[in-house]
């Protein structure tokens, strides 16, 4: 996952980082989603976190699933 810092310094009215911890949460919580799927979990989650008015940074997001397939590692028995 890499991400701009339009997602990570967005505040709420508190004037409090939405953050890596809870980019970190968000995407844990969701882990068993498709990829997309994640990136819109995220990018709804921070726009609910922050203010409409501080939400004007450009917001980058890209996650990518690595899975195991059988196929491309043969066994060598």
């Amino acid at each position: 996952m890499c991400c701009t810092d339009g997602i990570l310094d967005i505040a709420d009215e508190s004037n409090e980082e939405y953050g890596g911890k809870r980019l970190a949460e968000c995407v844990r919580k969701h882990r068993e989603k498709s990829a997309p799927s994640i990136v819109d979990a995220v990018l709804s989650e921070v726009a609910s976190y922050s203010t409409a008015s501080m939400n004007e940074d450009d917001k980058v997001l890209m996650v990518m699933k690595v899975t195991s397939d059988p196929a491309a590692n043969p066994s060598t028995d």
